[in-house]
């Protein structure tokens, strides 16, 4: 009886086995597995670091694709040059870029930028040329996690010093992601993009003040802010928006500086509406990027010291719609939102309760 039952048991799992490599090999992103940074638990607080992988090509291929998801947001460079970002959601489908123009002979270097509120996240990503079946490239261990920023991340022909291996996550469709069947095109990010610098914020409102102008040279921006920011760009734009901050609060330990951000076209509530995103810098970086393009007039900023300058890099949207800033203005099903959920989250929303309505 124990000799049926061993064999039945050793047939099932040959059977799970086989059913699920036919699923992976169903997934258009290959043998690529999900990674992330190592040592992160449950409620550990936000996390905001890059993932690079080099490789070499002996010739510029005729067609290069890159499909990629990133939990919980990604910012995806090659060569230096940004593809594109995005937000992850429940049941999110694969973003798919054409690259072939941003790739070289000889030595390339994909990077991503990865941020979670929670800590927890994962990245996957496969690279396919010339019409391969196979991808090229996978996301897998030999990538490598490097926990600051560094200029050498976008520089292909520069040697990264610090080597510390990604970890591996789940290989889809295993995991809490499931599968990933569907991949949707979107346009590089150079392809969206209407305007170079961007266009400045025209006015500031801080906390217990009053309305004033940013004043400053293009080069060094307006004197740095407080934690309590509505900046105000005179009109709705839609695009990308950019923060720099003050050279003596960009983090230069390995501490991850979190905040919130509210879009809004008419004037946001932080109370009646949960932030839009969340702005999480790394260390040794003196700026910071939405992952999505956003169509607003107004964003409030809570809890990010430092501020120097904002900026919108206006986009095209009959290329790809910006997301509506704002939630509704009183709630979900006209009820306040809840409280949130992480201690970051929950300490910001503890400054907001300290603000006149």
């Amino acid at each position: 009886m124990a000799l049926w039952a061993l064999v039945a048991l050793v047939a099932a799992l040959a059977i799970e086995l086989s059913w699920g490599a036919v699923r992976r090999a169903s997934q258009p992103t290959g043998d690529a597995h999900w990674i992330w940074k190592g040592n992160v638990s449950h409620w550990s607080g936000p996390e905001a670091f890059y993932t690079w992988r080099d490789f070499e090509l002996d010739a510029v291929p005729a067609a290069a694709r890159l499909v990629v998801l990133g939990d919980r947001e990604y910012v995806l460079f090659l060569n230096g040059s940004r593809v594109g970002g995005n937000r992850y959601t429940a049941g999110a489908p694969l973003d798919e870029y054409r690259v072939e123009s941003l790739l070289s002979v000889g030595k390339n270097r994909l990077s991503a930028h990865l941020r979670s509120i929670r800590g927890e996240g994962a990245f996957l990503l496969a690279l396919y040329l010339d019409g391969s079946p196979t991808p090229a490239l996978v996301t897998d261990r030999s990538w490598r996690i490097e926990r600051r920023w560094s200029s050498k991340l976008f520089r292909p022909w520069q040697t990264i010093g610090r080597r510390l291996e990604a970890r591996v996550v789940a290989r889809p469709p295993e995991g809490r992601w499931g599968s990933t069947a569907v991949a949707v095109p979107r346009p590089l990010h150079d392809e969206l993009a209407t305007s170079g610098r961007g266009v400045r914020a025209r006015r500031v409102l801080e906390r217990d003040s009053v309305w004033r102008p940013l004043t400053g040279s293009s080069r060094s921006g307006f004197a740095p802010l407080g934690e309590f920011l509505l900046l105000d760009w005179g009109r709705v734009v839609s695009g990308y928006m950019t923060l720099r901050f003050d050279d003596a609060v960009v983090p230069r330990v390995d501490v991850v500086p979190a905040g919130a951000a509210y879009f809004s076209v008419h004037g946001p509530d932080p109370v009646a509406q949960a932030p839009d995103t969340y702005i999480l810098g790394t260390p040794a970086q003196g700026y910071w990027e939405v992952v999505v393009p956003r169509r607003f007039r107004y964003v409030l900023l809570v809890g990010v010291p430092g501020i120097t300058d904002a900026r919108v890099v206006l986009t095209d949207s009959a290329k790809l719609a910006p997301i509506p800033g704002g939630w509704p203005p009183r709630g979900v099903l006209g009820r306040p939102a809840p409280r949130l959920g992480s201690p970051v989250e929950d300490e910001i929303w503890r400054e907001l309760e300290r603000l006149p309505r």
